[in-house]
């Protein structure tokens, strides 16, 4: 046990202390010496008490026992990752009882697997960390910081030296100038014939048609044939045969450049004699200029006829496919310069394609155009998705007052198979139709299996989120019984009063007892229509078909179930019918000012489909009501259009006649166009581990007032995510990012200063595979060196794990606060020192109290303190009978009262004498030698008494 101070340079508060306690004992002359000597010992007490609390004051005690924190390597290059774990078992197995265990999982980042405990148990080592990169520094430093200052602490580092970002040497030697000891557990490396493609040189730019060289690099360790592939995108481009021979190889492909915007380009190769396929892969980026492509999809085959000829007229290139033929993932969408719709419904396209295409516009600045028709809009069902986001109109009418009243019944398959994926897409197609309803609207909602069940009743649309919170409570279970669910919510539908009534009914299955074409006349006599949706391929589809058809309705198959919400969305909207403005007008100018000066007057138009604008899009031209009829806004980085009529004819018969229809769409389409160029800003990036650092460089008068650029990064899985390079010289950004899996990443670049965020360009980078899987060497070597900066050793004999060589540690208790609680508990303790008066006299009284024998019971002795008490009680008598009167009127009364037995005491208040005493009998003669003294003793007394008034009036 010893003491220490925390802060002992505060003790010499004691010199000013006892000087000034020195000071007082000189000086204070108002106590006795025994009581000045008391207060002197408790001031001392009280003020030492305050500076060892302030030089926080501890008690030291040996530390008995370790705190071991073992750091484990688990990136790529481990070559057998139970061994690491049974080297951890067995070096555990060797602590004491009450030594301490904490582990730390490292890998591109480090994350504590167990805190520190007295508990032997080894934990799975079951924590999720990026294997692609090894990062001893931050195991080691996350260990440090787990362990008390005061503990015998020491790091046990497991690993085989590969290390690809930090330094794990510099880390180890601070940990010792801590005094931690850093020791080694070695692995082994990965051995055998290994085969890399080491690099791949791709052009950055490349002329549409322009035939490139690749060149591909591969390094091996043995000579072995192998397969060399070449992949654009997803597409297998070209293969080749070759001969590796062993260390470093060359091979080219030669390939043209195709279509235009960004190709992703990977090189693949397959070995005989190979031992890690992780280091297999390359990637390149190449970007190509060209005439810009406009990609027409059409819902049905010849509606956008008129709009591909009218802009191949003018010089663009079209490329026309229909929804099953959109491109599958977003590299393929940068060959494009915008994406027209033209009339189609959004149950054809999958929704991570929607998706996608959202992500084109909005990240990378590739235009989009929607063209109505029965088919768009929110007649195709694009309410509520990623399309009707990135467009500028909303696809439901928000003023209410135009949309006559609708009773819609849902009547739904819950069965058996209906469960999982199909039940959640249906209840999610249930609650997309209550959106489109409004108070004035009616619902209900059947769900039907072997027999039925109402979710909602029918009632008015006054509450959405109770209804759909209905909705969303449907199971799924038991067989399929159609035909009396129909029945069911037809007698409900028929006694609604509304305007239009419509009835959906989906299935998976099939049901064939009922008499159904009966039922299918009876809502056609009462005008009321039913749609049915056909889920997959067993569902019964003739008897769904001729349902809808009986009813005046339509029949879907939905043999992907995501597109059941859209299907659901056009129904709602084609139920209500109040979408479709089939009255003849002519557009209105009222907007667009940079097309109106080339296209003053328009021909009229038949019919449209009814939206809303949104909050900030433009509406160039409206129709009369007035609803948009061409409007347009930005969208993130591109630019979109929405045309509410349709382009076949039918609504636009003048305007397909009309002679500036070519070159108002190609105004139209070349809007849409990416609006910025690359070759103001050049990227520069380095890979560090997976940390990848980007570098943008300017010319400084047009970055002048930009303080940073903003790079929207895109993986080949459309996962995005925000980095910000800051200016770190005019024209010149510096920023970072984590790139956790190799591959090709999309960079959207856009500058931000005083004059707001603009478009600067789209950019590509390749990441290759982590370092891990690179041919390492050196790793006993460095395992020493770390061992060696770390004061430590290479362990082989795991019982070394807890050896007894740590440097001796002492834990200290701080006393602090209880020094302080005490010095408060004897402060009141001096101040009743001060204020209470004890006489010396007292104290020897108080002495003689504690010194004096047991008191012996004697009769005699009894009486004579009897008598002693006696008279000191006629002695304090007198004295308090002394303090009221004054000792001369005491005294003159004394001598009075022995000369006559009455004496007449005038009342000080005014009132008659009052007699003392009983007179006894008396001769004459005494009398009036009695009576002559009587008043000459009265005016004596009268003297004193008016000599006390005089003085309790000075009082």
């Amino acid at each position: 046990m010893a003491i220490n101070w925390a802060y002992p340079w505060l003790l010499l508060l004691f010199l000013p202390v006892a000087w000034g306690l020195w000071t007082w004992w000189r000086q204070e002359k108002r106590f006795e010496r025994t009581k000045k000597k008391l207060i002197l010992i408790m001031r001392m007490l009280v003020f030492s008490l305050l500076v060892l609390a302030l030089a926080r004051t501890q008690f030291l005690s040996p530390v008995n026992h370790q705190s071991v924190v073992f750091v484990v390597d688990r990136s790529a290059s481990i070559q057998n990752p139970d061994e690491v774990l049974h080297l951890l078992q067995q070096a555990v197995a060797e602590k004491k009882p009450d030594d301490q265990v904490a582990v730390v999982s490292t890998g591109a980042a480090s994350v504590v697997e167990r805190s520190l405990t007295e508990t032997d148990e080894v934990p799975t080592l079951s924590a999720v960390i990026n294997k692609n990169a090894t990062d001893l520094a931050s195991g080691l430093r996350l260990a440090g910081g787990m362990l008390p200052a005061d503990a015998e602490g020491r790091v046990v580092l497991i690993t085989d030296g590969n290390e690809t970002k930090g330094s794990a040497e510099a880390e180890a030697r601070m940990l010792r100038e801590r005094g931690v000891r850093v020791d080694v557990i070695p692995l082994r490396q990965k051995e055998g014939p290994e085969v890399l493609v080491s690099d791949l040189q791709v052009p950055e730019r490349l002329y549409a048609n322009e035939k490139a060289t690749l060149k591909v690099k591969v390094t091996s360790t043995a000579d072995t044939r192998a397969n060399l592939r070449l992949f654009v995108g997803n597409r297998m481009l070209e293969t080749q045969n070759v001969l590796v021979n062993k260390g470093e190889n060359q091979y080219s492909f030669s390939v043209p450049g195709q279509g235009s915007g960004f190709l992703r380009y990977r090189v693949e190769i397959q070995a005989n004699r190979d031992t890690l396929p992780n280091n297999n892969q390359a990637y390149g980026f190449s970007q190509v200029t060209g005439k810009p492509i406009v990609l027409v999809v059409e819902g049905n085959k010849g509606e956008a006829a008129n709009l591909i000829s009218a802009l191949r007229a003018t010089g663009v290139q079209v490329e026309q496919t229909n929804p099953a033929g959109l491109p599958g993932n977003l590299e393929n969408y940068q060959r494009y310069s915008s994406i027209v719709l033209v009339n189609t419904p959004a149950y054809s396209i999958p929704e991570y394609k929607m998706e996608q295409m959202r992500t084109a516009v909005k990240d990378l600045g590739i235009g989009l155009i929607m063209s109505g028709g029965e088919e768009g809009f929110a007649l195709g069902g694009w309410f509520r998705t990623p399309i009707e986001e990135a467009l500028p109109v909303h696809m439901d009418l928000r003023d209410k007052k135009r949309v006559p009243s609708l009773g819609l019944m849902l009547v739904i398959d819950k069965s058996g198979s209906m469960s999982g994926e199909k039940i959640d897409l249906a209840k999610e197609a249930a609650i997309r139709a209550t959106e489109l309803l409004t108070p004035q609207d009616q619902l209900g909602v059947l769900a039907f299996d072997d027999g039925n069940d109402w979710v909602v009743q029918p009632q008015l649309v006054k509450n959405h989120s109770e209804i759909q919170g209905r909705i969303g409570t449907i199971p799924a279970d038991g067989g399929t019984n159609i035909y009396p669910a129909l029945e069911a919510a037809y007698q409900k539908v028929r006694q609604l009063k509304v305007k239009r009534k419509h009835m959906i009914l989906l299935t998976d299955g099939q049901s064939p007892g009922g008499n159904y074409q009966a039922l299918a006349e009876r809502l056609k006599k009462e005008k009321i229509t039913l749609s049915t949706v056909a889920v997959g391929a067993d569902a019964d589809q003739a008897l769904l078909q001729s349902l809808a058809d009986g009813a005046k309705g339509r029949y879907y198959l939905a043999t992907d179930a995501g597109s059941i919400p859209t299907i659901f969305s056009k129904e709602a909207s084609m139920a209500i019918r109040s979408y479709i403005i089939d009255q003849p007008f002519i557009p209105k100018w009222t907007g667009g000012s940079d097309w109106f000066a080339a296209f003053k007057g328009v021909p009229p138009l038949r019919g449209y489909v009814a939206t809303t604008p949104k909050q900030t899009a433009e509406t160039v031209l409206a129709s009369h009501y007035p609803d948009p009829v061409l409007a347009r806004w930005q969208y993130g980085l591109g630019r979109t259009v929405a045309w509410t009529s349709d382009l076949n004819g039918k609504w636009s018969k003048a305007w397909v006649g009309w002679q500036k229809f070519s070159p108002f769409w190609n105004h139209v389409v070349s809007w849409t166009f990416p609006q910025y160029d690359t070759s103001g800003l050049y990227i520069d990036c380095q890979i560090e581990g997976s940390t990848v650092r980007l570098e943008a460089k300017g010319p400084p008068e047009r970055f002048a007032s930009a303080d940073q650029v903003r790079f929207t990064v895109i993986d080949d899985k459309l996962n995005k995510k925000q980095v910000v390079a800051k200016a770190v010289a005019p024209g010149h950004f510096a920023g970072s990012f984590q790139a956790d899996q190799p591959g090709t990443y999309l960079l959207q670049a856009s500058a931000k200063g005083k004059a707001g965020e603009q478009p600067v360009g789209t950019y590509g980078i390749s990441v290759p595979y982590s370092p891990e899987y690179n041919l390492m060497a050196g790793g006993e070597e460095r395992v020493r060196k770390i061992a060696a900066q770390g004061g430590g050793s290479i362990i082989t004999d795991l019982s070394q794990s807890f050896a007894d060589n740590l440097e001796d540690k002492w834990a200290g208790q701080d006393i602090s606060l209880f020094l302080l609680l005490l010095a408060a508990l004897l402060w009141p303790v001096d101040i009743a020192v001060r204020r209470i008066s004890v006489s010396g006299e007292d104290w020897r009284r108080i002495k003689n109290r504690l010194t004096r024998p047991a008191q012996v019971s004697s009769t005699p002795y009894t009486q004579q303190l009897g008598k002693i008490q006696q008279k000191s009680r006629k002695a304090v008598k007198r004295r308090i009978k002394d303090e009221r009167t004054g000792p001369e009127i005491s005294e003159a009364i004394k001598q009075t009262k022995t000369k006559q037995n009455v004496v007449s005491i005038p009342d000080t208040k005014g009132k008659k004498n009052v007699d003392t005493a009983k007179t006894e009998p008396s001769t004459d003669s005494s009398s009036r030698d009695s009576g002559t003294k009587s008043r000459s003793d009265e005016t004596h007394l009268s003297r004193l008494l008016a000599a006390k008034r005089k003085r309790e009036k000075k009082l």
